[in-house]
């Protein structure tokens, strides 16, 4: 949090400078998680967002250099081993499950240096290029879950579980490099760009350490405020 707050703070007084702010909304069109022993698959079904507000000033023709940050809320990460046995017959609903559950082990806050290059076509169409570089704050959301389950339902009305073998581990993540590569199109104040994007998390889960590295392909659009 300490970290946190001192990068806030080094993000407030370089704002001061810029002659541009962008805000921008994204999301995550393609996801990929590294895989971590038998917890994940490495794949996710669900759809990440982010928010991101950067400042940014021209430092030569058509080239700017900024800061940015933003919330990025990433998705769950698909369960490894899952089984899952369904059936419904005339009032009776019954369901057995047994592997790793998809979880939302972390966000992230990243804060970053970011470059852009401007390919001006008019007055007021253009095109640019875009690398970010820097250091992510991952938030620890769902620890490991491993679901074996049987149950079923009369009428409608849940009845007492055939058995239940669900058990959590304890799940740590820390904070990581993160980096993305981009470009896009402007009108005016209006812009809509594309990213590949990562960030990278070192994670403990049970005791056992490894890697939950986050890369995902982002379609955003924005808006500029010059000054």
């Amino acid at each position: 949090m300490k970290k946190l707050i001192l990068a806030g703070m080094i993000l407030a007084g370089i704002s001061s400078f810029a002659d541009e702010v962008n805000i921008r909304a994204g999301l995550n069109a393609g996801n990929w998680y590294n895989e971590i022993g038998e917890f994940n698959t490495g794949n996710s079904d669900d759809l990440g967002f982010e928010f991101t507000v950067e400042y940014m000033k021209e430092v030569a023709p058509n080239f700017k250099l900024g800061i940015g940050t933003g919330y990025q809320a990433n998705p769950k990460a698909e369960g490894k081993n899952t089984e899952t046995e369904y059936y419904v017959s005339p009032g009776v609903e019954y369901e057995a499950k047994r592997g790793f559950e998809d979880k939302k082990y972390y966000d992230s806050i990243p804060i970053y240096v970011t470059g852009k290059y401007e390919f001006p076509i008019n007055d007021s169409w253009g095109a640019y290029a875009k690398v970010n570089v820097g250091y992510s704050f991952n938030l620890e959301k769902d620890d490991a879950a491993w679901e074996d389950y049987a149950r079923y339902e009369i009428n409608d009305v849940e009845q007492p579980p055939i058995y239940s073998n669900s058990k959590s581990y304890d799940t740590k993540v820390k904070d990581g490099f993160y980096y993305a590569v981009g470009g896009g199109v402007k009108y005016k104040s209006f812009f809509a760009d594309i990213m590949y994007q990562t960030t990278f998390a070192d994670i403990e889960v049970n005791g056992e350490k490894d890697n939950l590295d986050y890369s995902r392909i982002t379609l955003g659009v924005g808006y500029s405020f010059g000054f």
